[in-house]
């Protein structure tokens, strides 16, 4: 079994490969990044739950379920009656809320696929750029 002194004498006499250094310096600053994307992920998720629970709130509050059924078996493909189903939605549906929502979805959606792209790249031991 080699001592670490000799190790570390027969250091020089292999080449390191170009970049190497540079190469794990990365691979160690992605694996710091990881917690803190892990971190902003839950607070994403966390936020995202609030946000589908306050749509959900709002929409029983003005019995949208039945407000919904009733505009959609009344409607009539007509200019007029496009018009009135949309100033009704936008009227009694929480469309901020909804719109929030939807802004939740997407940013969780992008925050997952950035947690698994960089699982990858830590895992196989490579660095993207």
């Amino acid at each position: 079994m080699a001592t670490i002194e000799h190790i570390v004498q027969t250091v020089p006499e292999h080449e390191v490969p170009e970049g190497l250094h540079q190469r794990i310096m990365r691979s160690v600053a992605l694996l710091r990044l990881q917690r803190h994307f892990f971190m902003l992920f839950v607070l994403f998720v966390v936020s995202f739950v609030v946000s589908a629970g306050n749509v959900w709130v709002k929409f029983i509050d003005i019995e949208g379920l039945s407000l919904l059924k009733l505009m959609v078996q009344s409607f009539d493909m007509s200019v007029e009656e496009t018009r009135e189903f949309f100033y009704i939605f936008i009227t009694f549906f929480p469309v901020w809320s909804i719109a929030i929502f939807a802004v939740h979805i997407l940013l969780v959606g992008y925050m997952t696929y950035l947690f698994f792209v960089l699982r990858k790249i830590t895992a196989k031991g490579r660095v993207a750029f």
